[in-house]
């Protein structure tokens, strides 16, 4: 019997050669010492032939069940950048992920609520820019979304001005009149400087999405008057504390390079979000819309998802049956040490309805319920049940239902 109750694996059948034993005496022992020497310099150079061939095509050894096997690391054709638009030390106004697709010169922009609800610290993911570690932003979103999210860039809005600044303004068209302290515009095209352009894009009087528009509307322009990649590098730079990114200055300017000559424009989303009524009379908590959202993410980031290989999924959704406060912190951080993806933790209601952990998986193909023990595993539960569920959802591949029996 295996781990999970079924027959045992049959052993691999191995078909052997038959070889002619060399014949014996002073002649035969030359010929068995010339054939020894030929099959070790046989070996010697197939050894040499797999050592290039790993070399060239990166080529890696992975341990796995005992026997060593080559696996090949693809890269992933879609590369990522999550921008985020705040001061220093506060909350983003702005957030955006930005896609792009050297191969196929694509292009994708995906504008984000600030006010859009994350597990983990901030709580929403303009709060989680604000947070620490500086990872906690990425983090954040690549859960949310599903994504892979490479690189993050972070601007204040005095960057943003003396960005636009630099590149000599920028061509908008104002969808409203706005009048407010240092800040007049009327609706219409017009060239605008630095502050203007910063103001406008994270004006947001009325609702976070037409500020979201804004905000687009400015980097669009922003984008379309990068310079060449060395004057961008530099330009970048010299913005000092005011732009930060995980990317080098050129680094950042070789993907904002790609990103201006791509087609964008055909692939700019506002993420779906559903509205939460939090009682303050306006707009600005929003949860993941879980039927729109996952085929604008699929649209935009095929090539960056978290479960882009064929199989079941990585994301994980925990429930906390428990009630320990700090269930949700130790389970994300179990989860991502096992390359899963945390989606989110919600509290059960009430607490204890399982009696022990249990992992819930939406299919009784073995592929789920093999994606299930691998949950299970990275818990530190491996004993715990894998039971099919008849819920359906879209934000996760599993649920884990973790009980008092959990210990993290």
């Amino acid at each position: 019997m295996n781990r999970h109750g079924g027959p045992p694996a049959p052993e691999p059948m191995v078909t052997v050669a038959a070889v002619t034993p060399p014949p014996v005496g002073p002649r035969g022992e030359r010929r068995a010492e010339r054939h020894r020497r030929r099959r070790r310099n046989r070996l010697v150079a197939a050894l040499v032939v797999l050592l290039l061939v790993a070399l060239a095509t990166g080529l890696t050894l992975a341990h796995s069940g005992g026997h060593k096997k080559p696996v090949v690391a693809a890269a992933r054709p879609q590369q990522t950048l999550l921008l985020g638009i705040g001061a220093t030390g506060g909350p983003a106004s702005s957030a955006a992920l930005y896609g792009v697709t050297p191969a196929t010169r694509s292009g994708s922009d995906l504008l984000l609520p600030p006010g859009t609800l994350v597990d983990g610290p901030g709580g929403t993911v303009g709060g989680s820019y604000s947070t620490s570690p500086g990872s906690e932003f990425q983090g954040a979103v690549s859960d949310l979304l599903g994504v892979h999210v490479d690189d993050v860039w972070r601007l204040t809005p005095s960057g943003l001005a003396e960005l636009v600044d630099r590149l000599g303004g920028v061509q908008v068209t104002v969808d409203t009149a706005i009048d407010e302290t240092g800040l007049a515009l009327a609706p219409g095209p017009q060239l605008l400087a630095g502050a203007q352009a910063a103001g406008f894009a994270l004006y947001g009087a009325d609702t976070q999405q037409a500020m979201l528009n804004r905000t687009r509307l400015v980097l669009d322009a922003v984008i379309a008057k990068l310079p060449g990649q060395a004057a961008l590098a530099a330009l970048l730079g010299s913005l000092g504390p005011q732009s930060t990114s995980s990317l080098s200055p050129a680094g950042l300017a070789t993907f904002l390079e790609s990103l201006a000559a791509s087609n964008l424009d055909d692939n700019e989303e506002l993420l779906p979000v559903t509205t939460l009524d939090t009682g303050a009379g306006s707009a600005s908590s929003f949860s993941f819309d879980d039927k729109q959202a996952p085929a604008v993410v699929q649209q935009l980031f095929a090539g960056s998802l978290l479960s882009s290989d064929g199989s079941v999924g990585t994301r994980v959704e925990v429930i906390n049956d428990s009630g320990r406060p700090d269930l949700a912190t130790s389970a994300r951080a179990k989860l991502s040490a096992g390359g899963l993806t945390f989606v989110r933790a919600i509290n059960d209601t009430p607490f204890h309805q399982y009696k022990q952990s249990s992992i819930l998986v939406f299919s009784s193909s073995p592929a789920s319920i093999a994606f299930g023990h691998r949950v299970a595993k990275a818990l530190g539960i491996p004993d715990a049940p894998v039971l099919v569920s008849d819920q359906t959802t879209t934000v996760a591949d599993a649920l884990a239902v973790l009980d008092d029996d959990y210990s993290g």
